[in-house]
C-alpha cells in the first residue's frame, strides 16, 4: 500500500508541475497538425502557420463569400 501511495503523490506532484508551468508559460496547450486531423471529412482545429490544402481552400471560399457579401449589400 506504501508503494501505491508514493507513486500516486508522485503522480499529483508531477501533474501539478506541469500545470504549473504551462499556466505560468503563457502559451497555449496546441496539437499538432497531423494525427486525427488527416482524416478526410473531419475538420480540425488547426493553429499552424501553413494550414492543409484543404483548410486553405475553405479559408479562400469563406473570404471570397464574405467579399461578394460585403460588396453586394
Amino acid at each position: 500500500m506504501t508503494t501505491f501511495l508514493l507513486a500516486f503523490a508522485a503522480m499529483v506532484i508531477l501533474v501539478a508541475a506541469m500545470s504549473i508551468g504551462v499556466l505560468l508559460g503563457g502559451s497555449r496547450v496546441k496539437g499538432s497538425c497531423g494525427g486525427v486531423g488527416n482524416i478526410p471529412g473531419l475538420d480540425k482545429q488547426c493553429d499552424c502557420d501553413n494550414p492543409c490544402d484543404l483548410k486553405q481552400k475553405a479559408r479562400e471560399a469563406a473570404a471570397k463569400r464574405e467579399r461578394e457579401t460585403h460588396f453586394s449589400a
